[in-house]
């Protein structure tokens, strides 16, 4: 293994990954690290210090070129319907008028004589429920909740901007402000997702 953080010239504040719990002091204790036979492939390590991950440590960034492998993914052809719609007594006995009605019609195909074998007996028995459940049920249609409300999000914003108050700070005295705003700043973003994810269940 190779440990990839040293290697590329930085300047302190884009080496330096853990700060001190007095905010006073930050050394370089996380690494990348790959392997020998890759080392040709990492193009830059440095730290992200604007990344608000609420931790002591910066965020360590590595630039790699790689070829990747060209992957094909099968989709599903599988069409699903809205069967809650079936609790509706009402929608309930349209559909099974509905499948009463084209079996039936099938069923008198299959009495005057046609000679169907059984996979084309079996395609029409299909294309009769996919059709009925289309015209009665319809597709399932996905509705996705907002998990995280608009009010949240903007405390996100102001954290974030917090965040770089304290990254861009001069003095000593105004890194302690600063990190003690985003202190209260992080724990109003704590309370509003924990309101969120309880209106959200």
């Amino acid at each position: 293994m190779i440990i990839g953080g040293n290697v590329f010239p930085h300047r302190r504040i884009h080496k330096a990954t853990w700060v001190s719990p007095d905010h006073r002091t930050e050394n370089q204790i996380d690494h990348i690290c790959i392997g020998r036979k890759f080392r040709r492939s990492m193009q830059d390590v440095r730290v992200q210090r604007g990344a608000d991950s609420v931790s002591d440590h910066h965020l360590v960034l590595a630039i790699m070129k790689m070829k990747l492998k060209k992957r094909e993914v099968k989709r599903s052809t599988r069409t699903q319907y809205s069967v809650d719609f079936l609790k509706d007594r009402l929608t309930t006995e349209t559909f099974r008028l509905t499948v009463r009605n084209k079996y039936e019609a099938l069923q008198d195909l299959l009495d005057e004589g046609n000679n169907m074998d059984i996979d084309t007996q079996w395609q029409q028995i299909k294309e009769m429920w996919t059709s009925t459940c289309s015209e009665v049920l319809g597709k399932k249609e996905y509705q996705q909740k907002d998990c995280i409300s608009a009010d949240t999000l903007n405390k996100v914003q102001v954290r974030k901007e917090k965040k770089g108050a304290i990254n861009n700070s001069r003095t000593r005295a105004a890194k302690a402000t600063a990190q003690e705003e985003y202190t209260e700043a992080n724990r109003t973003v704590k309370n509003s997702i924990k309101a969120d994810k309880a209106n959200f269940i």
